[in-house]
């Protein structure tokens, strides 16, 4: 019988790789109703897992991109507001 070695096993459930890279954008406003506008996007890689000891189960490299949009304002009070009906 031959003995079981782990030198070429991947440690299950830990990615092999991970990345993560974001940028933040924003302006400052000097208007009444609109302090900032902003935008932002993150993006990730993470992978690949093998989720077995014996490594027989794999999931490949995958990726996530999130991004944001808005705008934003410290005076809510000055935000138009919708009309009674």
């Amino acid at each position: 019988m031959g003995a079981r070695t782990t030198a070429e096993k991947f440690i299950p459930y830990a990615p092999r790789h991970t990345v993560s890279l974001g940028i933040h954008y924003e302006r400052r406003l000097h208007s009444r109703l609109i302090d900032r506008i902003f935008a932002a996007a993150q993006y990730n890689g993470v992978g690949p897992i093998h989720w077995t000891e014996a490594n027989d189960i794999r999931q490949p490299f995958y990726h996530t991109l999130d991004a944001r949009a808005g705008i934003g304002s410290r005076r809510p009070h000055m935000l138009p507001r919708r009309p009674k009906t």
